[in-house]
């Protein structure tokens, strides 16, 4: 008998499943709530950063110190996390930050997280779109979910350690019982049976093939008897 034939291997494979169709459902379930919830965190948080930016370069363009705006820029993007800053005028890139971003600064992607305000004065009219990658809260999410990784496959592995363990104890006395089922078949009632105590499924097995073999002993002297006779 191949050991997928085995009861152990059967009641193992329906706890794994089963133990798959609940945790699998509950970790994506989990890892979507956990998303939602650090994208709305992030984005309350852009918003507040976006705001005090935007007030920060609006107020530039209305004092006309356009000569410090990319500095303005500058410091606002390396020290917030944004990915660009640009001010859009006329469908045109009026003014970006880096720069290697301005030929893309038109078109929206969904990596950005994205911040748009208008502005209005009289050296500028169109927009300031601040962006910020949605990089790092995968990042943060992907800390968060390891050690339920980690979990899973020390589950897994323990599963198949515990299922090895079973196939050992539980498959022995049933692979015995089958043995001794063959040689009373064969009439070989030498074959030596002992006594087990205890109710359980196993003891019941065994005992009563012992009382099945002190049987056909008592049966086959009583068939040698009446052939004589």
């Amino acid at each position: 008998m191949r050991f997928w034939q085995t009861t152990a291997f059967r009641v193992w494979l329906v706890f794994g499943t089963i133990g798959l169709m609940v945790s699998i459902p509950l970790s994506i379930y989990f890892n979507s709530q956990q998303r939602e919830i650090l994208q709305d965190y992030t984005k309350n948080e852009f918003d507040v950063n976006a705001a005090i930016a935007a007030s920060v370069i609006k107020q530039a363009i209305e004092d006309e110190a356009l000569d410090g705006l990319g500095n303005y820029m500058s410091n606002i993007a390396n020290h917030s996390d944004f990915v660009y800053i640009a001010i859009i005028e006329n469908g045109e890139v009026f003014s970006c930050f880096p720069k290697e971003y301005s030929s893309s600064a038109l078109i929206k992607k969904e990596e950005y997280i994205y911040s748009e305000s208008v502005i209005d004065t009289d050296l500028i009219s169109g927009r300031l779109v601040i962006t910020a990658s949605k990089i790092k809260d995968e990042l943060i999410l992907k800390k968060i979910n390891d050690p339920f990784i980690y979990l899973i496959v020390i589950s897994i592995l323990s599963s198949i350690f515990l299922f090895a363990l079973s196939l050992r104890f539980l498959s022995k006395p049933i692979f015995r019982a089958i043995e001794i089922a063959k040689e009373l078949e064969k009439q070989n009632y030498n074959v030596d049976i002992d006594l087990i105590g205890g109710k359980n499924e196993i003891s019941i097995l065994n005992n009563s093939l012992y009382s099945l073999k002190e049987n056909l002993i008592q049966l086959k002297m009583k068939t040698t008897i009446i052939m004589k006779i």
